[in-house]
C-alpha cells in the first residue's frame, strides 16, 4: 500500500492484540509499535491487552482494552470515523472543527475538543461517559440526540432508549488508563483550525434537541421493597411478611432482609427472632471492595468457596435451608495477580464463638512471567463436626475436629488470542481424629482377619489435568484422580453442612476396632430408640461402603458465560476402585447450575436453577434420594406492572429435621408478590 492511504498508526501496545486487514487474502497480524493502519483495518484485543491507536496527523487519539474490537475508516474533509464493535474504548480529539465519530449498533457518537469513554455490549447497548468538555450522541433507533458533559453518561440502548445518568467515579479501567496516560503526551493540537458547518457533518443531524445534562436526576444507591407471600417449609405452611433493604455503592453493597412467619391451620410456630444466629442471619450480605479491586471482603451469605483446584474443599456454601438453618459466615480475599494471592473463610461467626465453626486459609504465589507457575497452600478444619445438631440433643459430646491440607499448582502453557491453557495439579490430606480401621475382604470372626484389617490416622488424594479458557465465554477443566483408601475428593462440598454428622440407627460390627469407631457416638431419639450420631469421615464405615482400595477418577468441569446474562455451569465426576478383589461400585458426583438474568426473556428478572448430588452410586437420582448429599432447587423472579414483582422459590435439602433416626427430604416453597419504592 501507499503511505497516503495510511489512517493510523499503532502507538503503544500490551499484551497480544491482532490487525486483521480488509483484504481476506492478507495475514492476521500482531499489533506492534510503530505499525501502521489502513482504511478498513480491524484492531482486535483479548484478556489482559489494550491497545492505544494514534491517528497520522496526531491531533486524535482513541484506546481499546480487553476483549475490544475496532475497525478504523476512510478518512475524507478531515473527518475521522470508527466502528466501535465491542469493548471498551477510550476517545480524544483536540480538534474543534475536524471532528471524530464513533459508529456503534446503537449509537452514533461525535467528538470535538473532547475526550469521553464508551463501553459497548455485544447486546448493543452502549455506556458513554464525557470526560473533557461535550460528547455529541445520537441513538439510531430513537433519533434522538444528546449532548453530555462532564462527570456525567449516558446509556444508549438497542431498543431506542436514552437514560441521562451520573457517571461513577474510576469507570476506566486501571490497566486502560495507565496506558492512555502515557499516549495522551504524543497528542497536538492543530495548527490551524476552519469554520465547519453542522450541516456539513456525517450523519447529517436534523435539528437540535439535545439534553441539558449538568444536573441528572442522581441515581439512587439504596433500594426498599416489601412483599407478602406464601411458604412451605417441611410440609407445614405459613404466610410472611417481608421487608427488604438494599445498599450499593463503588465500596459497599448491603442486604437485609427482615421477616415474620404466620402459622396456618395447625403448623407449628416459627420463631426467626430468639437468638443472635437468626437475628445476624438477616443480613443477606455485607460485602467491602477496594478501590483497586484486591481487597474483597464478603460476609453473610457464603457460597462457591474452592481452594486450588477443588480436590479437598469444592464450592463450600453455608447458604442452604433459611429459614431453618441460618449462618452468617465471612470471607475474605487478597489478590495480586502477578503476585501474592489470601483467602480465608469462617462459615459462621455465632458457630466460631463455641469453637464450631469451619474454616479455611489458602495463599497462593506467582513465580513470575518467565515462569508462569502458581503455587498454592491451603488448611481447612472444621472445628467441631457435631456443631450443626448438638445443640437440639439431650447428650452431650466432646468436640470433634477434622483437618485437612492441600497443595496446589498451576502452570501457563498458553495465553494468546483471547485463549488460555494452564497445566494443574493438586495434592490434599485429611487427618483423621482417631484411627480409622477398615478391612477389605469378609471375614467370619475377629480371629480370621490376618493383613485384611488396616488403620489410618488419615488419608490422602492427587489430581493432575489441564484448565482452559477462551475470554471470559467458555471454560473447561479436566482432571484425573489418584485416591488412597478412605480418600472422599471434594469432602467439603456444598452440601457439607448437612453431612457434617448424620443422625442414624444402632451400627453393629463383629471387628472389635470397627465397633469401637462408634461407641462414643450413642444417642436417643425423643421417643428413647437407641442411635448414633455419625460423622462424615466414619458415614461409609456406618454403611460398610468404603472404597478400601486405591482407586482412579476423572472429572469435567465447564462454564460458560455470555456477558454475564446467561451462565451455566457444570461439573461429573467418576471414582472407581481399580483392584480386582474391590467389591465396591463406583462413586460419582454431578453439580449443575443455570441462571438467566435480566432482559433475556420477556418479562424475567431472573431464573435460577441448580441440581447437586455428591458421592453417590447413582448421581442423577437427585429427585427421589433422602440421601443429605442432594441439594436440588429453583427460582423464578417475574417484573409485573407498577413496581410489583412476583417471586417463585424452591428448594430442597435432606436431613433428620425430626430427630429421629432418619433424613428426609425438606422442601422449602415460596410463592411472594413484592413491591419496590
Amino acid at each position: 500500500m501507499l503511505s497516503k492511504d495510511r489512517i493510523a498508526y499503532i502507538a503503544d501496545v500490551s499484551g497480544y492484540v491482532e490487525i486483521l486487514s480488509e483484504n481476506s487474502n492478507s495475514p492476521i497480524l500482531e499489533a506492534v509499535n510503530g505499525r501502521y493502519l489502513y482504511s478498513g483495518d480491524l484492531i482486535r484485543t483479548f484478556k489482559n491487552s489494550n491497545c492505544v491507536i494514534m491517528f497520522s496527523d496526531q491531533t486524535s487519539m482513541f484506546a481499546i482494552g480487553s476483549h475490544s474490537e475496532v475497525k478504523v475508516r476512510d478518512i475524507k474533509e478531515n473527518i475521522k470515523k470508527i466502528n466501535f464493535n465491542y469493548g471498551n474504548l477510550y476517545i480524544e480529539n483536540t480538534s474543534e472543527n475536524h471532528p471524530f465519530f464513533i459508529f456503534t449498533r446503537s449509537s452514533q457518537i461525535l467528538s470535538k475538543e473532547s475526550s469521553g469513554f464508551v463501553n459497548t455490549l455485544t447486546n448493543g447497548a452502549d455506556e458513554v461517559y464525557c470526560i473533557k468538555n461535550k460528547i455529541e450522541l445520537y441513538n439510531k433507533i430513537s433519533k434522538l440526540e444528546v449532548a453530555l458533559y462532564e462527570e456525567n453518561k449516558v446509556l444508549s440502548l438497542f431498543d431506542g432508549r436514552v437514560e441521562l445518568k451520573k457517571s461513577e467515579e474510576n469507570f476506566i479501567p486501571d490497566d486502560l488508563s495507565k496506558i492512555i496516560k502515557l499516549a495522551s503526551k504524543n497528542i497536538k493540537s492543530p495548527l490551524a483550525e476552519f469554520n465547519y458547518e453542522i450541516g456539513d457533518l456525517v450523519p447529517n443531524y436534523s435539528k437540535n434537541i439535545y439534553l441539558d445534562t449538568y444536573s441528572p436526576v442522581a441515581k439512587k444507591n439504596y433500594r426498599i421493597f416489601a412483599g407478602a407471600g406464601i411458604i412451605n417449609l417441611n410440609n407445614n405452611i405459613y404466610s410472611s411478611l417481608t421487608m427488604k433493604g438494599i445498599y450499593d455503592n463503588k465500596y459497599f453493597s448491603f442486604n437485609i432482609e427482615l421477616d415474620q412467619y404466620f402459622p396456618i391451620d395447625s403448623s407449628p410456630a416459627l420463631d426467626t427472632w430468639n437468638s443472635s444466629k437468626k437475628i445476624l442471619s438477616k443480613i443477606k450480605y455485607l460485602n467491602y471492595k477496594s478501590n483497586s479491586g484486591s481487597i474483597v471482603l464478603n460476609s453473610g451469605r457464603l457460597s462457591d468457596i474452592t481452594f486450588g483446584h477443588g480436590l479437598v474443599l469444592k464450592r463450600y456454601s453455608n447458604k442452604y435451608n433459611y429459614p431453618l438453618r441460618n449462618n452468617y459466615g465471612i470471607s475474605f480475599r487478597y489478590e495480586n495477580k502477578d503476585f501474592f494471592n489470601v483467602d480465608i473463610f469462617i462459615s459462621d461467626l455465632t458457630s466460631l464463638l463455641d469453637d464450631g465453626a469451619l474454616v479455611g486459609i489458602h495463599s497462593s504465589l506467582f513465580i513470575s512471567k518467565y515462569i508462569p507457575l502458581r503455587i498454592g497452600f491451603g488448611l481447612i478444619s472444621d472445628l467441631n463436626q457435631f456443631a450443626n445438631i448438638q445443640d437440639n440433643l439431650n447428650s452431650s459430646f466432646d468436640f470433634r475436629a477434622i483437618n485437612s491440607l492441600q497443595i496446589d499448582l498451576s502452570y501457563n502453557l498458553l495465553s494468546k488470542k483471547g485463549y488460555n491453557v494452564d497445566l494443574i495439579s493438586e495434592i490434599g490430606a485429611i487427618i483423621f481424629p482417631d484411627s480409622h480401621y477398615y478391612k477389605r475382604y469378609d471375614s467370619t470372626n475377629d480371629n480370621d482377619l490376618g493383613s485384611g484389617l488396616k488403620d489410618k490416622k488419615g488419608t490422602w488424594g492427587a489430581l493432575f489435568g489441564i484448565e482452559g479458557s477462551f475470554q471470559d465465554f467458555v471454560k473447561f477443566k479436566t482432571h484425573f484422580h489418584y485416591n488412597d483408601p478412605l480418600f472422599n475428593p471434594g469432602f467439603f462440598n456444598n452440601s457439607y453442612e448437612f453431612e457434617r454428622s448424620r443422625l442414624l440407627g444402632p451400627f453393629s460390627s463383629s471387628i472389635p476396632q470397627i465397633q469401637s469407631m462408634f461407641d462414643d457416638f450413642q444417642i436417643s431419639d425423643p421417643d428413647g430408640n437407641l442411635g448414633l450420631i455419625v460423622p462424615k469421615d466414619l458415614y461409609l464405615a456406618y454403611k460398610e461402603d468404603e472404597m478400601v482400595f486405591p482407586s482412579f477418577g476423572i472429572t469435567f468441569e465447564g462454564i460458560y458465560n455470555y456477558y454475564n446474562k446467561i451462565i451455566t455451569n457444570f461439573s461429573v465426576s467418576n471414582f472407581f476402585e481399580y483392584d480386582s478383589r474391590s467389591n465396591t461400585d463406583s462413586y460419582s458426583s454431578i453439580y449443575l447450575d443455570l441462571v438467566i438474568k435480566d432482559k433475556i426473556i420477556r418479562n424475567v428478572a431472573d431464573l435460577t436453577i441448580y441440581i447437586n448430588r455428591n458421592f453417590a452410586h447413582n448421581p442423577f437420582n437427585f429427585f427421589n434420594s433422602t440421601n443429605e448429599n442432594t441439594i436440588i432447587g429453583a427460582s423464578f423472579h417475574a417484573k409485573m406492572k407498577s413496581n410489583f414483582n412476583l417471586i417463585f422459590y424452591f428448594e430442597r435439602v435432606n436431613y433428620d429435621y425430626n430427630f429421629d433416626l432418619e433424613s428426609e427430604s425438606i422442601d422449602n416453597i415460596k410463592i411472594e408478590t413484592i413491591y419496590s419504592f
